[in-house]
């Protein structure tokens, strides 16, 4: 099968509507999550798909709207692994496609961290287990800015972005994610070697993109699509013809 990647929308953590900057990436049987924002559960329903199905979760960086649905997706995934066969027979989810759940933390900051797994712990009850049981979390070396590894037969390259909170961008095999940032041609150029397609964050300001460098971000690659921006700042660059990501599935 070839890879595919659905995009679950152009918006940030202000949408107008339920999209938000994350990505899922299917290389049959794999099947990763990149970035796990608010409301992620509901997302992945839409597209007929469950946390159950993935096998492995990326977090570019630990702001809200890359990581505040992480909670709500493992205590499903415990619900789930509690109470297989009532959770089955609701719909919730078919096969269980990875029962120990590695999940990549690329931009890493302890004491925020030590937050979300506090609230993780009170949000899966004793009676369900350690979550920690079903969940591998797995650190980059606090001290990468570069680097890359094989997950299961597949290529993960990652790289540090300027962005003011420590986040990663991703290549996994032809598909390249920018992470958070502001407009670096070092960045934009790595992104761009060997990809197939490229996203690239369009935040309009502060440590992200700025509106003046769009249009030399879309110019860096045949595929590029800008997303992580505001629903005002979307609807300004599709005025413009500018290469907007859309909900949707994607051939990589």
């Amino acid at each position: 099968m070839k890879m595919k990647v659905h995009s679950f929308g152009a918006l940030d953590g202000f949408p107008d509507q339920l999209e938000a900057p994350a990505f899922l990436v299917e290389d049959d049987p794999e099947s990763w999550l990149v970035d796990v924002p608010t409301h992620i559960n509901l997302m992945l329903r839409q597209i007929n798909r469950s946390p159950m199905d993935l096998t492995a979760i990326f977090i570019t960086h630990l702001h809200n709207d890359h990581v505040g649905g992480l909670i709500d997706l493992i205590q499903l995934r415990m619900l789930c692994l509690a109470k297989p066969d009532i959770m089955r027979q609701a719909g919730y989810y078919d096969q269980i496609a990875s029962p120990v759940l590695p999940i990549y933390v690329l931009g890493y900051q302890g004491d925020w961290w030590a937050a979300i797994e506090k609230l993780i712990d009170w949000n899966c009850p004793d009676v369900w287990g350690s979550w920690k049981d079903y969940h591998e979390v797995i650190f980059l070396d606090k001290k990468s800015v570069q680097g890359k590894f094989e997950l299961n037969t597949i290529s993960v390259q990652y790289r540090k972005s300027a962005h003011d909170v420590p986040c990663f961008g991703l290549k996994i095999g032809g598909l390249a994610i920018s992470g958070d940032g502001p407009y670096d041609p070092d960045h934009v150029a790595w992104l761009v070697e060997d990809a197939k397609l490229v996203f690239h964050e369009a935040g309009f300001g502060g440590s992200h993109t700025r509106v003046e460098d769009f249009a030399t971000v879309a110019g860096s690659h045949s595929r590029v699509l800008l997303y992580h921006m505001p629903f005002p700042v979307r609807e300004m660059l599709v005025s413009q013809f500018m290469p907007v990501a859309t909900k949707g599935w994607y051939d990589v």
